[in-house]
């Protein structure tokens, strides 16, 4: 009795302390387990910011442009020899590779632009108040050639442009009619909308026909003008928002013939006597054409002269006589001495801000890239920079998901 009784006592302390043992050994893979996801998930984001780290310094130096090089596969390389240098030797920890997704980051996503841009833009106008931005690849305006005309002729590198078969463009007369009742480029352009930020990125970042903005060596000279006209050529961007300048100002320019009872008294008396009797209405109407649009050719050579001229004109600001356009005599550019207006910069802003923004966009696009090629890598591609990513893994049974963004 007594030997069955120790017999009993045995097993049971054995299936006791085998219990203990399994409970002791499942608790230590519990432990593991989650000592091994809760490194995973601090290790993840580290190795998720790694990736966000490996910024393109030159993209972001130049054009204050967050985004790292790769495709999917590149980034779960990356991420896979980050796990395998932390997790490699570790018989305890299993994964199963990392995949990443990068869909919705690249750079030539209009939205993932537009983020980056206004950020950029605000650091822009923080700037302005400390004096202005100088970047790109070194060189002084000294070096810069005045007789600079670029020409994209290499088709491929055209055809991969972002904005590469969007042509869509806001004409002259609509700018012109979106202007009335306006008295200046800053009432068009309004402070604290979004292509409001955009604009002033495009002022720090881009140069023009008439400022080069210490910015060093580009393909482009007339970029602001490459925005508004997307011309492969200096001389045709600048040619383009000559025709859209002059147009928007004869538009101007006609409504205040119309208005100003001085000059519409004269302009009917030259009528009258060129052709009395009803051709009368037809000729005052060729002659208010013909004098806004020399008035329009002058105010743009004011423009190009670093004048100023008003959206909207008065008796002072306006140069031109009707008796020299009645006798067709070439005055050169006639400056009326007025300090009120606009500069050329601001009807460039103008143009720029009426444009469709996904046009705006990619347009700024083109020149980063067509930049990025011309100073720093020959195969640049803004489509294949990101500026975030998502990614997963499983740790030991545990899937763990990942963001980042700049």
């Amino acid at each position: 009795m007594k030997a069955d009784r120790k017999g009993s006592v045995t097993v049971f302390a054995s299936v006791f302390f085998v219990s203990l043992l399994i409970l002791l050994l499942a608790f230590i893979q519990a432990s593991r387990d989650r000592a091994a996801v809760s490194g995973g998930k601090a290790l993840g984001s580290l190795w998720t910011d790694a990736v966000l780290a490996e910024y393109d310094i030159n993209l972001f130096e130049r054009y204050g442009i967050f985004g790292f090089y790769g495709m999917q596969n590149d980034v779960e390389a990356r991420l896979n020899h980050y796990a395998e240098y932390s997790f490699g030797k570790k018989k305890y920890i299993s994964t199963d590779g990392f995949t990443a997704d990068l869909s919705g980051y690249a750079l030539t996503d209009t939205s993932v632009f537009r983020k980056q841009v206004n950020k950029a833009g605000t650091k822009a106008i923080a700037e302005s108040f400390i004096g202005p931005y100088v970047g790109g690849k070194p060189g002084d305006e000294s070096d810069a050639d005045e007789n600079h005309n670029a020409v994209l002729r290499n088709g491929k590198v055209a055809d991969y442009l972002p904005s590469s078969g969007n042509d869509r463009a806001v004409t002259a007369s609509a700018i012109a009619s979106l202007l009335r009742g306006k008295t200046s480029a800053s009432d068009f352009v309004k402070a604290g909308a979004e292509g409001y930020l955009q604009n002033r990125y495009i002022n720090a970042y881009f140069k023009n026909g008439n400022d080069s903005k210490g910015l060093g060596s580009t393909f482009f000279e007339n970029e602001m003008e490459y925005i508004i006209c997307a011309n492969l050529s200096d001389s045709g961007n600048l040619n383009g928002v000559r025709n859209r300048i002059i147009g928007i100002r004869e538009a101007l320019n006609m409504i205040y013939l119309n208005s100003d009872p001085e000059k519409n008294a004269a302009v009917t008396a030259a009528a009258a006597a060129i052709a009395p009797g009803p051709a009368a209405i037809l000729v005052k109407q060729g002659i208010f054409a013909a004098w806004a649009f020399a008035e329009s050719i002058n105010d743009y050579r004011l423009l190009m002269a670093d004048r100023k001229v008003p959206l909207m004109k008065d008796d002072a600001s306006w140069a031109t006589d009707l008796e020299s356009i009645l006798n067709n005599t070439e005055e050169g550019m006639i400056d009326p001495g007025s300090t009120r207006g606009d500069t050329y910069e601001d009807y460039l802003n103008v143009m720029i801000f009426a444009m469709d923004e996904e046009v705006r966009l990619l347009r700024m696009m083109d020149l980063i890239q067509i930049n990025m090629r011309f100073l720093y890598y020959d195969d640049f591609l803004l489509k294949t920079y990101n500026a975030g990513l998502r990614c997963n893994v499983e740790i030991n049974g545990k899937r763990l998901e990942f963001t980042g963004e700049y």
